[in-house]
C-alpha cells in the first residue's frame, strides 16, 4: 500500500525511534459519522490502522510544537485538505468514494495508479502540515512548497515509490481537484504537472527512464531534472534538519 511505504519514507527522516518528551504528536481521528456508507468505511480503516501507522512513523521523525491530526471525516464534498485552525488534515470520505467510482468507470487502468493518487493527496496535504507547524520559510508558494515535500519523502524511499509519478499523471488525467472542487478547476494543470514530473524523475533517472522514452520529457530537459532534484532536496533538508528526531 503506497501509503504505507509513504510511512516508511518518514520513519527514514528520524535517526532515533524515540521521540522527545515535550512535544506535540501525530495523531489519528475517526469522527462519528452520519452516512451509513461512511460508517462501514470508517469501521474498516480504523481497524487497518493505517493512519495509526502513518502517525506513528511522523512522531518517530518529527518533534513538533503541538499536535496534529490525520482524520478521516464526512465533508459533503469531494476534498483532501490541510486546516491550519485545527491542526488537522481532513480526508472525506467523499473522495475516496469518488476515486473508486472513478476506478470503477475506466476501461484500463491498475487499482495501483488510485492508490498512489491517494497517497500524493494524503503526503501533499503532510507537506502543508508540516510547513505551518514547523513555521518553514520554504520562500516558494505554499502549493509548490508541499509538492516538493513530497518529492523530497518520495526520494527517500527509491524503489518503493517510484510509481507515485503513475498517481500524480492520473490526477492531472482526471482534471480532479481534491482541494477547492466547488472551483471547477484542475489542480494538477501543466505546468504542475511538468514541475512533479520533473523532480520525480531527477530523484531516480534510472527509474523513470521510461519517462523520456514516452516522451513527457525531453532529454535535454531530464538531465537538468536531476540537478533540479538535487537543489530541492539539499534545501529541504536543511529546512528539516533541525526539526527530526536524533539520536
Amino acid at each position: 500500500m503506497p501509503v504505507r511505504l509513504l510511512a516508511s519514507a518518514a520513519a527514514m527522516l528520524a535517526l532515533s525511534s524515540a521521540p522527545a518528551a515535550a512535544q506535540g504528536r501525530w495523531l489519528a481521528s475517526y469522527p462519528e459519522v452520519q452516512n451509513p456508507m461512511h460508517e462501514g468505511m470508517r469501521n474498516i480503516l480504523q481497524l487497518d490502522g493505517m493512519l495509526e501507522e502513518m502517525a506513528e512513523s511522523m512522531n518517530q521523525a518529527f518533534r513538533l510544537p503541538r499536535d496534529v491530526t490525520f482524520e478521516l471525516a464526512e465533508c459533503d464534498t469531494p476534498t483532501a485538505t490541510y486546516d491550519p485552525g485545527r491542526s488537522a488534515i481532513r480526508i472525506c470520505y467523499e473522495l475516496l468514494t469518488e476515486l473508486g467510482d472513478r476506478e470503477d468507470g475506466m476501461d484500463s487502468g491498475e487499482p495501483a495508479s488510485f492508490q498512489n493518487a491517494f497517497a500524493f493527496m494524503l503526503m501533499h496535504q503532510v507537506g502543508h502540515a508540516v510547513i505551518d507547524v514547523l513555521q518553514l520559510d520554504v520562500g516558494l508558494p505554499m502549493e509548490e512548497a508541499a509538492d516538493q515535500f513530497v518529492v523530497v519523502m518520495v526520494g527517500l524511499a527509491p524503489g518503493e515509490l517510484d510509481h507515485l509519478v503513475d498517481g500524480v499523471v492520473l490526477l492531472h488525467d482526471l482534471e480532479l481537484d481534491w482541494e477547492t472542487p466547488e472551483t471547477g478547476a484542475t489542480v494538477l494543470d501543466g505546468g504542475r504537472l511538468a514541475k512533479l514530473t520533473c523532480l520525480i524523475y531527477g530523484g531516480n533517472p534510472e527509474a523513470h527512464a521510461n519517462m523520456v522514452e514516452q516522451g513527457e520529457l525531453t532529454a535535454s530537459r531530464a538531465t537538468s531534472c536531476i540537478g533540479e532534484f538535487a537543489d530541492v532536496q539539499a534545501r529541504w533538508t536543511a529546512l528539516l534538519e533541525s526539526h527530526l528526531n536524533q539520536g
